[in-house]
């Protein structure tokens, strides 16, 4: 149940299974944490050069 801390998503779960993490954003936290694995992604939105998609899963 929504309230008002709590709020049903108004995106699609395909949107928000597809969306990727700003390049900005990426890039104030990758300065700091040097990421080599971008755990969930697809091959064209993967953030590092190693990457896992949902057809070759952890």
């Amino acid at each position: 149940m929504a309230s008002i801390n709590n709020h049903a998503s108004k995106s699609t779960k395909r949107h928000r299974d597809t969306t990727r993490t700003p390049l900005w954003l990426f890039a104030a936290f990758n300065s700091q944490y040097n990421y080599v694995l971008d755990a969930a992604a697809t091959k064209q939105s993967a953030l590092c050069d190693h990457f896992y998609t949902k057809q070759r899963n952890a």
